[in-house]
């Protein structure tokens, strides 16, 4: 082959092999920028569900989450099966946590506005009764008197739908006691939906058509059961003053023995159960999980870790432990999963998209209570029932 062919061939072929790897940089790089648009969200769907209608689940997950759906043979699943929506048979109501802003101006976040919209369309679609907000109402400090404008900027200015014109149960986190705690149960007094009058409560409810079916709900305060957070550490070490604390555990004790309801749930700040950054509590796992073991409650409700998680399985003994902390744009890392794994149904967390959220639908009906995780574009992450307590564990009211 004569010199200037060899030459010749050898330039084509370095001119194709350059035009295939500019085509695959190309290729590589739309792909990416088309990933990146993803908010975090499961594919679930293609398009907006309608929740009065079956929702198809998957175990497909988005870009920027982590986790998902996992042993659905023990009863759990993403469906949102065609009885979710309006029943006036039924008790709803929605729970939040770590949704409270930020502690600089404008003291309010991205992904607090979209909880905002989202939980007011939620609550007007589904006649919701009420919010329970399970701590860290205001991030990062709480507050420091009645007259703080952070109730103002970060509660009344932002949750201003008329369907959430309705009470708001309250109880503190770790975030609120940083600042002054009974600031905010003394601003019950002046807000009209805001009800926080005592650190730790229970409420009752009778099922709408069913006098016979009733809930129960302990609101507690895990911050005084276990102690805050050490700066620099994930676990509270100790109480702040025992004497309270173990006053609240009597407390518990009681109202666990006596209730007689068809559902007991308890609701607190620190998770029992977490994979998430903070991890399981150990200060409730040592002194509440027993109680609501002994006392057959149905379910337990938090917040403290940014994401939305499920347990129920070998080391809940038929109790469901829900986390509903997705509110912040401080997303939840899963470091923790492992220790949890045998009884982990679900864990989500938007660590892509800040200004993605979620929040807990819950939906009391004579035969089951169903629980829902709802992203902030009112999307279905998550679906699990829970079923009411069987007579035999029902106590006597004395």
């Amino acid at each position: 082959m004569p010199p200037n062919t060899y030459s010749k061939l050898r330039k084509r072929l370095f001119y194709r092999k350059e035009c295939c790897l500019c085509v695959a940089t190309i290729v590589f790089f739309v792909l990416y920028v088309y990933s990146r648009k993803s908010t975090g969200e499961p594919t679930y769907s293609e398009h907006q569900p309608d929740y009065d209608a079956y929702f198809p689940g998957s175990d497909k997950l988005g870009i920027g989450e982590v986790g998902a759906p996992r042993n659905r043979d023990r009863g759990s699943t993403t469906a949102m099966p065609e009885y979710i929506g309006k029943d006036e048979a039924s008790l709803k109501f929605l729970i939040v946590a770590d949704w409270g802003g930020q502690s600089e101006p404008p003291y309010v976040t991205d992904v607090e506005r979209n909880l905002a919209y989202a939980l007011g369309e939620f609550a007007r679609r589904y006649e919701a009764r009420f919010v329970m907000s399970l701590g860290d109402n205001f991030c990062d400090e709480g507050v420091t008197d009645v007259e703080d404008s952070r109730f103002q900027d970060t509660f009344e200015d932002v949750f201003t739908a008329p369907a959430l014109r309705r009470p708001w149960y309250i109880i503190a986190g770790n975030d609120d006691y940083k600042g002054n705690v009974s600031a905010q149960i003394e601003y019950t007094k002046k807000s009209r939906r805001w009800f926080f009058e005592k650190e730790y409560y229970k409420l009752s409810f009778e099922l709408p058509s069913y006098r016979n079916m009733t809930i129960d709900i302990l609101m507690i305060d895990t911050v005084q059961l276990c102690g805050p957070i050490p700066q620099g550490k994930y676990q509270p070490i100790a109480p702040e003053d025992e004497e309270k604390a173990e006053k609240q555990w009597k407390w518990i004790e009681k109202k666990l023995k006596t209730s007689s309801a068809s559902y007991l749930l308890v609701a607190g700040h620190y998770p029992v159960f977490s994979g998430g950054s903070h991890g399981s509590t150990l200060c409730l796992k040592r002194r509440l999980k027993p109680l609501l073991e002994a006392y057959h409650v149905s379910a337990y409700f938090s917040g403290h870790d940014h994401s939305a998680q499920h347990y129920r399985g070998p080391d809940t003994k038929g109790i469901s432990y829900f986390i509903t902390g997705a509110t912040h744009p401080r997303d939840d890392k899963p470091q923790h999963l492992d220790g949890v794994i045998e009884s982990s149904q679900f864990y989500w967390t938007a660590s892509l998209d800040k200004t993605v959220g979620a929040f807990t639908y819950c939906d009391v009906r004579k035969d089951f209570l169903s629980v829902a995780f709802i992203s902030t574009k009112q999307k279905a992450l998550y679906f699990a029932t829970v079923p009411p307590r069987s007579s035999k564990f029902k106590r006597k009211k004395t």
